[in-house]
């Protein structure tokens, strides 16, 4: 039992670390001017993916 809760644990700690870069991509995006935004497609790509998505980065 104590190992699914370690695991629980670390994917709870992976969600709120995925939505504080969601958030902060979500300024750069509303801060930055449109010729520097092609850089955060990438990151956009990583957030959008799901577990069984192909071509995952």
């Amino acid at each position: 039992m104590a190992r699914i809760q370690k695991r629980r644990k670390k994917a709870n700690a992976a969600k709120r670390k995925g939505k504080s870069i969601a958030y902060l991509i979500r300024e750069l995006e509303r801060k930055l001017p449109e010729g520097e935004l092609q850089e955060l497609e990438l990151y956009k790509k990583v957030l959008t993916q799901e577990q069984n998505s192909k071509n995952k980065i």
